[in-house]
């Protein structure tokens, strides 16, 4: 996909040019691996492929699909009522899939018949499809739609993809390094604001309030892992902020 043809995105983490950059390695990289593409469908990999991201993802429900071959163009797959979140994203071939009429409580999703469709359209029904079939990397999609994907793909074969993605991912381009700098930077402002406040009869959740106001002023977007414990449980690794009051000592 030519830098011409990108389209104009709506608040994206990087310029069209980054993902550009981006998916003209990740022809190579399958290339070179003899897979003919990757389907992909979790969070991150959707965040960094597609430039995609939501708060949706945290309702298992909801998928975000993405279909990336080794030749041609890329196809993003979200269910209807997305219309307005695939404008973050650069791609340009996007596909909905309707919602179905039991929402939340639905066990069929409409996703399987468009995705065998674009796989079959991209000439994948034979091919090799590099998926997240690692240890680090899981499928975020219902056991039995995946199943109904594999058997309708019965001559492709199906294979992980996770090192494929890895080997894309921890190569950072000039544009990560730089936001992984100001990401640091502002992680340094948040934990030097609760230092700061810290004091006898603050909560822990009180102290991390002060760290992510702190964090959003200086820039972030998100927090998603903001791990303070003290007293009895000083020394449990990762723990997450409760009500207990800290005491002085």
């Amino acid at each position: 996909m030519g830098l011409e043809r990108v389209k104009e995105l709506c608040y994206p983490d990087f310029p069209p040019e980054e993902y550009a950059a981006r998916y003209a390695r990740t022809q190579q990289v399958l290339g070179e691996r003899g897979l003919d593409a990757l389907f992909l469908t979790g969070r991150q990999n959707l965040r960094y492929f597609a430039g995609l991201r939501d708060g949706a993802w945290d309702a298992p429900h909801f998928y975000f699909l993405v279909i990336l071959p080794v030749e041609g163009d890329p196809v993003l797959l979200v269910s209807d009522g997305f219309q307005h979140l695939v404008k973050q994203s650069w791609i340009e071939d996007v596909r909905h899939w309707p919602l179905a009429a039991a929402f939340y409580m639905a066990k069929e999703s409409k996703s399987v018949p468009l995705v065998l469709e674009v796989l079959q359209e991209k000439g994948l029904e034979r091919g090799v499809v590099g998926m997240e079939l690692g240890a680090d990397m899981q499928v975020h999609m219902a056991q039995s739609h995946f199943a109904a994907i594999l058997e309708g793909l019965p001559k492709a074969r199906i294979v992980d993809g996770s090192d494929a993605v890895w080997a894309l991912r921890s190569v950072k381009s000039s544009a990560e390094i730089e936001r992984m700098r100001k990401a640091a930077a502002i992680s340094s402002i948040g934990v030097t604001a609760g230092f700061e406040a810290l004091a006898p009869g603050m909560t822990e959740k009180e102290v991390v309030d002060v760290m992510t106001s702190a964090m959003c002023a200086a820039g972030a977007s998100e927090q998603r892992f903001n791990a303070v414990y003290a007293g009895p449980r000083a020394m449990w690794a990762d723990g997450m902020p409760t009500d207990y009051v800290i005491q002085p000592g």
